[in-house]
């Protein structure tokens, strides 16, 4: 069995000397230390010192000592030779500019989500500190320029990391197991902690649940001395064991880490204890509370650190294959009444935005809202454009959905339609080279000239593609089917099953486990982009995501069909973690929060929300017009894509950044084969993704003894029962949701979050006129809605909506088939019962528990009734009353087990204290307060009889 190692240095103070840092780590319970060594008579290289040893309290607190009495100068008595300089809860890197280099430290952090027992952070505040000292600074003019655009990044807007999962890989690889574990021969053996010698430490908490690290009060004199004793056992080697615990540390995704430009300096040479991962983009979460059962729905949005910039400073693609303003976004839903994610059930379905993959940009030199779109490159082979879906295949397996969302038809000028235009030509000059079921899949939508009609709702039109793109993709599930999914015999819901979640039973190589695991993997992405990847993108995700929620939903079995309605809690809390997950990006790329907004696309949106989209706008074209240049050139510094020196031009002299993230010996290089722009190995995988069958550790696995070591023990890393914690916090249950039901909207036909209010629905019924073509499925249908249409607004066009190879899913049957697939035998056919020839059995009418759950009802067992008869006794016997109101002797004598004697609930007395211990008690304040006093006679007399038979 393997489990993700915890990253063990949480705890970092760093303390200061002329000539040396010293930055001492440790984890949450104080047992393990580390000492890093950074020299600071260096101006300009980092000279880091790491001898990868554990230290113990007494250890580190020896040598801080030693140190302080080392650096103090020649008859100093007043002072300190050591400085504790900021405590801190990791090391985000180092950075150096002109001159020497400067570490980066996060002070205050925020819990924003937890994913099993795994606990999510947000960074809010953190320090820079110039590491060489001041007798050694060679001073450069340009310096706090460079410092000033470093800044213009602020890393406390959208930046996370975890200290143990890795937010830089989807739930389904890192849930997947790790190649080649069991066969390593070079393990390191570790043995377990006991937490039971550990004292309680207390913690300050600030406001709103920032947590500082100033706040942090730990007293060292309170761990006890049989600390050590701890530790020097777990040091001891122990003899091998049979069954181990593997602790694996994954190989990040190194396009989503944002702080590897300051990590390249010194991860090679120090513990990976001190490594701390950092991603940007959104991470919310909320809780969909079903009838008491807490069930937490999170979104990630991991931002690329590749061709990263601002809006209309990068477009399109560059030679590596990376796209402007791509982000990955996973949709996690998970039953947290149970927090261990080997236990637990947990879905996750993910689905990626990028700009349109061809060298393409807009002349930003004009003052106009929308500059012309012009192709700046010709690229007739598709050689980026390759790159780019090549490194999808990889990672996400097949079909490859793309979802282009620009305008097929404009009246003035060709505008956005020619990127559609080149995009349509490149993905079918690289499908000649693919097999057909491996094929990219194109599907076309014109969301905005859709949106125009008065009488079309974008949502019904977009749900035939949402369904399609959810069932051929699938979505990650934990857990085996449950029963009722797996009982029906219909070749219908088998096939059902079988398309939305890619179930691979019995193959041990596509699975990634044992035979018959029955596991729900996804295979394939989704791949949606408009021309800013901002405003039709979020709301294209969001009616996916939806779909793949009704069916992740389903799988858990609280709902009783995939399908969820506007208007429930359920879908309103889902609405606003897109809704904040679009704004955020758009105030990353764009500038500005989303203009257009889901419920703008809904036609559901007040009459105020008009001027807030005018606002918007203005906000995003000064951004634009007069920001966006120096946050780029910051971006570009941050990342590491401009490295300042001396004798190189500045970053703001440069007349552009082309060649930054385009470095011109790539731009010139040949494939090798012309046709064959994939890599051949993963067709040995397709359609499982294969960077997940091919999943390698990053360190030699840890050989542990007990799973409950600290180095994989999540449930203490969660609980922190070494700490005096208030356990309301820790009950998942309790988390706190942006969404709240409004008084009006109380009226209700339950508590259910997946049900429409009465408010809601009796307006939706008065404003519901008659379907004009009920039989929505697949492109047919939409064209003759397009057809119906035409006559009511002039806007409609008589072509299809929808344009592709791809066929789209009839919704209506699917909707029908899973809201009467929970068991063979119910009536899903109303005429069915009109029919005269057939007989309605009572069977039909009531089916039994096993054929619903699969469980028997049994008699209980006869040892199982004498222990139900023998609490019911003493329950009884306890509780009963005589005839005048006293209570009845009970049968059983319960002996009360304490030292005193009133100890209730209410009431303590407190025991006698001899005369004796009040003196002793005396005694001891006494020393306390005064200093020790000269021992009496007797007490010399003994001591003196003991040395002397030392001596002899």
């Amino acid at each position: 069995m393997e489990k993700p190692l915890i990253n063990c240095m949480q705890r970092i103070v760093l303390y200061e000397t002329k000539s040396r840092f010293y930055v001492v780590g440790s984890n949450n319970a104080e047992t393990r230390f580390r000492i890093l060594k950074i020299d600071r008579t260096e101006s300009r290289d980092l000279v880091i010192h790491d001898d990868k040893m554990e230290y113990s309290l007494n250890e580190v607190r020896s040598l801080l000592s030693t140190l302080n009495v080392g650096n103090k100068s020649r008859g100093q008595k007043v002072g300190m030779g050591l400085t504790r300089t900021v405590s801190a809860f990791g090391i985000v890197g180092f950075v150096r500019f002109l001159e020497g280099y400067y570490i980066i430290l996060i002070t205050k952090r925020r819990k924003v989500a937890l994913i099993g027992h795994h606990t999510i952070f947000k960074i809010e505040d953190t320090c820079m500190l110039y590491i060489p000292a001041d007798l050694h600074r060679i001073a450069h003019p340009d310096e706090p320029r460079y410092i000033k655009m470093f800044n213009n990044v602020d890393l406390k807007s959208n930046f996370y990391f975890s200290y143990s999962y890795d937010l830089t890989h989807t739930l389904q690889y890192n849930m997947s197991p790790t190649l080649g574990v069991e066969n390593n021969a070079d393990l390191e053996v570790s043995q377990s902690i006991d937490y039971d010698s550990i004292p309680v430490l207390q913690r300050q908490q600030s406001a709103e649940d920032v947590e500082s690290a100033a706040d942090v009060v730990v007293d060292p004199q309170d761990i006890r001395e049989v600390l050590d004793m701890v530790v020097l056992k777990r040091n001891t080697p122990s003899p091998p064991i049979d069954g181990v615990l593997y602790g694996i540390k994954n190989e990040p995704t190194l396009k989503f880490v944002w702080n590897l430009y300051f990590l390249n300096s010194f991860r090679q040479n120090v513990h990976t204890d001190w490594i701390l991962y950092m991603t940007h983009g959104f991470i919310g979460q909320m809780n969909i509370n079903v009838f008491g059962k807490p069930m937490f729905l999170t979104l990630i949005g991991r931002r690329s650190n590749k061709f990263a910039g601002t809006r209309f400073l990068k477009r399109g693609i560059n030679v590596d294959g990376d796209v402007a303003n791509h982000t990955e976004t996973e949709q996690i839903i998970q039953d947290t009444s149970i927090l261990s994610l080997t236990s637990t059930r947990i879905s996750s379905f993910v689905q990626t935005r990028g700009s349109v993959p061809l060298f393409w940009s807009q002349d930003t030199s004009k003052m106009m809202p929308k500059p012309a779109i012009q192709i700046d490159q010709a690229d007739p082979l598709g050689y980026a454009a390759g790159q780019h879906f090549d490194e999808m295949l990889q990672r996400f397996g097949c079909p490859l959905i793309v979802l282009n969302l620009v305008k097929r038809k404009e009246s003035s000028r060709k505008h956005e339609s020619v990127l559609r235009d080149e995009f349509i030509k490149t993905i079918d000059y690289l499908n000649q080279f693919l097999p057909e079921e491996h094929a990219i899949q194109y599907i076309g939508f014109d969301m905005a000239h859709i949106n125009k009609r008065k009488k079309t709702d974008v949502f019904e039109k977009f749900k035939d593609i949402a369904e399609t793109c959810v069932r051929k993709c699938g979505f990650y599930y934990s857990r085996p089917a449950l029963y009722c999914h797996q009982m029906g015999n219909k070749q219908k819901s088998k096939r059902l099953v079988h398309d939305r979640g890619n179930r691979q039973e019995g193959s041990k190589s596509a699975a990634g486990s044992g035979s018959g695991s029955g596991l729900c993997y996804q295979t394939g992405i989704v791949r949606t982009n408009c021309v800013d990847c901002l405003d039709r993108t979020n709301t294209a995700q969001f009616a996916i995501g939806k779909t793949a929620l009704a069916y992740q939903l389903y799988e858990f079995g609280v709902i009783d069909s995939p399908r969820l309605e506007f208007g429930t809690d359920c879908v309103k809390m889902l609405e606003e973690l897109y809704e904040d997950h679009g704004d955020t990006l758009a105030l990353q790329y764009g500038g500005s929060q989303l203009v257009h907004r889901i419920e703008t696309y809904r036609k559901s949106s007040v009459w105020t929300s008009h001027s807030r989209d005018i606002m918007q706008t203005l906000q995003r074209y000064y951004s634009n017009a007069f920001s966006d240049a120096d946050k780029q050139h910051a971006i570009n510094l941050f990342l590491g894509v401009y490295k300042p020196y001396e004798q190189r031009r500045h970053i703001w002299e440069l007349p552009t950044d082309f060649y930054l993230h385009n470095i011109p010996e790539l731009c010139f290089k040949k494939r090798s084969a012309y046709s064959q722009w994939f890599n051949p190995d993963i067709f040995s995988c397709l359609p499982m993704p294969h960077d997940q069958i091919t999943k390698g550790f990053k360190d030699k696995p840890i050989a542990l003894k007990t799973k409950n070591d600290e180095k994989v023990d999540t449930f203490r890393e969660y609980y922190k029962p070494y700490e005096l914690t208030s356990l309301d916090e820790l009950f998942c249950r309790h988390i706190q949701s942006k969404h709240t039901v409004s008084k009006q909207d109380t009226g209700t036909f339950g508590h259910s979050p997946f049900q429409l209010h009465a408010k809601r629905l009796r307006s939706k019924d008065s404003m519901e006129q008659p379907d004009k073509n009920p039989n929505i499925s697949g492109k047919e249908s939409i064209e003759s809605m397009s057809s119906s249409w035409s006559s009511d607004s002039p806007e409609s066009s008589s072509d299809s909506d929808i344009e592709g190879d791809i066929s789209l899913i009839d919704n209506t049957l699917s909707n029908q088939d899973h809201s009467h697939d929970s068991s063979e035998h119910t009536l899903s056919n109303q005429d069915h019962s009109h029919d005269s020839s057939e007989h309605v059995t009572f069977k039909e009418v009531f089916p039994t528990m096993n054929d619903i759950y699969g469980v028997n009802i049994r008699a209980p067992s006869k040892a199982n009734v004498n222990i139900y008869k023998k609490q019911m006794q003493i329950g009884v016997g306890a509780s009963q009353t005589v005839a005048d109101g006293h209570t009845k002797p009970s049968q059983v004598e319960l002996v009360r087990k304490s030292a005193f004697t009133c100890d209730s609930t209410t009431n303590v007395t407190p025991p006698t204290v001899s005369k004796r211990s009040k003196e002793l008690y005396k005694n001891c304040v006494s020393v306390a307060v005064n200093g020790p006093i000269y021992p009496d006679l007797s007490t010399i007399k003994i001591y003196k009889n003991y040395v002397s038979k030392l001596c002899q």
